[in-house]
């Protein structure tokens, strides 16, 4: 049988120890909310679908350390009467900030967590049993379940945007999970509910450190602004290009966007064109910047709206049209160029121009992609 403790935290013994770390999560906390609304201020026009990921989890941490600044008065300086809406007031705000995460995220990146706003609604249909719920009552513990509940989304979304990156970007991602792992780990560990079954009121401590540590690792992992936008390669990817250097000739085009989805804004217009044009114009433009280049081993050439990625191979080049040259897709082309030469590379030497021969280049270039 385990035995409850019951913890008076107004004359607890550690209370010199919650109150300096909570304090130091706070500001930790804030920090970090403060570079998460820069970044997504910063990026809002280079691209949408990244700086959404800052803005959602900015309004997320707001949310929880709200949260726990309620917790910390209620426990430490007033506490809040049960059958006030003080009390509810906590899980409210926990569960608002998991709904402008959820809501944003599923608004803006329908094409990976394909759920269609499920978790939204969801995570709405709990305030009203937050609202009307009471402390210990079936209410209260349904509605924590279904906060609980929500949280996987979040980690779910990491887990399937790790898995369309790469290197470095993956890595970082990798630790960003854990370090949200942690912070709910954290926030279980020390939230009101699970109080009343510690058996010893350092657990508690533990899970205010686990807050603070999980807040640090997301600090840590997300603070760079590029770390979504190389996560979100597959956004900035037009075509591929492999050009027979003897011929100036297209020996395998590849459209990676689909042009009836574009719309007719003049933004999309120079790609549009760059589409349409495919194997001609940009066959052109590359072997003209290459020529005329003074840089020997020329590896970004703009042009217009996009950009194009250039990787040397024996007798012939690879080519992306690109929006923006992310280090993802440098890391793509080089492989594909490394696996060209390795089941074509005779081939290309005594090219006959028939393109068909490179069909199967398709398949190879699919899996090279399938991150």
């Amino acid at each position: 049988m385990i035995n409850i403790l019951q913890i008076d935290f107004s004359i607890s013994p550690y209370r010199e120890l919650y109150i300096p770390i909570s304090i130091v999560t706070m500001v930790l906390g804030f920090q970090v909310c403060i570079l998460f609304l820069s970044q997504w201020y910063s990026m809002r026009k280079k691209s949408k679908k990244s700086a959404i990921i800052f803005l959602s989890l900015g309004l997320l941490l707001i949310m929880l350390l709200a949260a726990l600044i309620l917790l910390l008065i209620d426990r430490f300086f007033i506490s809040f009467d049960p059958s006030t809406c003080m009390f509810q007031l906590k899980y409210i705000l926990i569960d608002l900030g998991l709904f402008l995460f959820i809501f944003n995220i599923e608004r803006t990146y329908q094409d990976l967590v394909k759920t269609k706003f499920f978790f939204s609604i969801f995570t709405i249909l709990i305030i009203p049993l937050l609202i009307f719920s009471t402390p210990n009552s079936v209410l209260l513990q349904l509605s924590i379940i279904g906060i609980a509940f929500n949280v996987l989304f979040i980690l779910i979304f990491f887990i399937k945007l790790g898995r369309q990156s790469i290197g470095k970007i993956k890595q970082r991602i990798r630790v960003g999970l854990i370090g949200l792992l942690i912070t709910t780990i954290g926030m279980g560990v020390s939230s009101e509910n699970v109080v009343h079954y510690i058996t010893n009121e350092l657990i508690i401590i533990v899970g205010y450190l686990f807050f603070f540590l999980g807040i640090l690792l997301v600090y840590i992992s997300f603070y760079d602004v590029s770390l979504f936008l190389e996560a979100d390669w597959k956004e900035n990817l037009i075509s591929l290009n492999i050009i027979d250097l003897n011929s100036n000739t297209c020996m395998y085009y590849q459209d990676f966007q689909e042009l009836e989805k574009k719309t007719d804004s003049l933004e999309d217009s120079s790609i549009k064109r760059d589409l349409l044009s495919g194997g001609i114009v940009g066959i052109q433009s590359i072997i003209s910047a290459i020529t005329n280049s003074s840089a020997p081993n020329l590896r970004t050439i703009v042009q217009g709206d996009t950009q194009i990625l250039v990787e040397y191979g024996e007798g012939y080049i690879c080519t992306f049209f690109v929006k923006k040259p992310l280090d993802s897709l440098f890391y793509f082309l080089k492989t594909i160029s490394i696996q060209f030469k390795r089941y074509f590379g005779d081939t290309v030497k005594n090219w006959d121009g028939n393109s068909e021969t490179f069909l199967p280049l398709k398949g190879i270039i699919s899996k090279i992609l399938t991150v």
